[in-house]
């Protein structure tokens, strides 16, 4: 199958694995079962957590663009070896061998025997966009059946006009199997749906909540200026000009946005990480939308105090003190 699949035209990158990224069914084991050569089994409480294991052959992670950053990538050679080969992602690098050189060190996990560590993996978010990459380390696919309980998956660098050819040289070889093509970026489109229209339907209420939160911001501080018109008459008719009026009411008001700024920036830093796991590639403490809306609320508070302020400050004192 491999190497009729290879052999089309526009085929450039090829892989089998037995779980598509960034979601699908993997196997797993438990940290506590992991064994290092050479070293002390792992002591710690419970299992751990688990481990992902996946079956991959040589093109792999050239086929998903994956970094190899230590060590080296699969070979043919390792498929047919006695010896295994596996490749260990940082996460469980980190957790394993901090401190130390992973590569060339052995381990195993079960009845998997001693696997010899070749290289070493970015960190790659095969569970989900939202969720950190887990622990896991990769196996060499050989040639041979595996365990059939997992559909095996092809990943192909190639030109997506080339679908009906594939799905002809699979139906050729049998006509019973079940395929289905989908190019990553539809797959990753899928898993986006959701966040992007939970995001959407957020922002939504944010921005609702925003402009509720600038009308009434508005009326409160054009209601306290205008309590005070009577105030302003009586200032400019023992001499007060209309720009010291206006600076006034302006420096005061500033001081009210400041102290209600202040009081709502800590509360919404606080309750930031009430929607942490909704953010994905955004820290819940980004400024940007913090300074966004500070500036638009202080904004609308100053217009609130400004137009009142302008306007009190035109009116005749004697119509001013006339103001109930």
């Amino acid at each position: 199958m491999e190497q009729r699949i290879q052999r089309l035209p526009g085929v450039t990158r090829f892989a089998v694995t037995n779980s598509l990224p960034p979601t699908g069914q993997a196997m797993a084991t438990t940290y506590v079962s992991i064994e290092v050569q050479g070293r002390a089994k792992v002591a710690t409480n419970g299992t751990g957590g688990m481990v992902v294991i996946r079956q991959v052959t040589p093109g792999y992670f050239s086929a998903l663009g994956i970094p190899i950053t230590r060590g080296r990538a699969f070979t043919e050679a390792d498929r047919s070896q006695a010896d295994a080969a596996v490749i260990i992602n940082e996460t469980l690098a980190a957790r394993i061998f901090a401190g130390q050189e992973p590569v060339g060190q052995r381990i195993k996990s079960g009845d998997t025997g001693w696997m010899l560590i070749v290289g070493v993996a970015a960190n790659v978010r095969n569970a989900g966009l939202l969720r950190l990459p887990d622990p896991e380390f990769y196996m060499v696919k050989r040639h041979a059946p595996v365990d059939g309980r997992l559909a095996n998956t092809v990943l192909l660098q190639a030109n997506p006009a080339l679908g009906p050819a594939i799905r002809d040289e699979f139906r050729q070889m049998d006509p019973r199997l079940t395929l289905q093509i989908d190019t990553l970026d539809q797959k990753v489109r899928s898993l986006r749906a959701k966040p992007r229209f939970q995001t959407l339907l957020l922002g939504g209420f944010a921005l609702a909540g925003l402009t509720l939160a600038g009308i009434g911001l508005y009326g409160v501080i054009a209601l306290l200026v205008a309590q005070r018109t009577r105030e302003i008459g009586i200032r400019m008719a023992i001499g007060a000009t209309p720009a010291g009026i206006r600076n006034m009411v302006l420096r005061q008001a500033t001081m009210w946005l400041a102290a209600g700024i202040a009081l709502g920036s800590f509360a919404a830093l606080g309750s930031a990480r009430l929607i942490e796991s909704q953010l994905y590639g955004t820290a819940p403490t980004a400024m940007l939308p913090f300074f966004a809306a500070v500036a638009f609320l202080g904004g609308v508070g100053l217009a609130a105090a400004w137009l009142p302020a302008r306007r009190a400050a035109r009116v005749e004192p004697v119509t001013a003190l006339r103001y109930e």
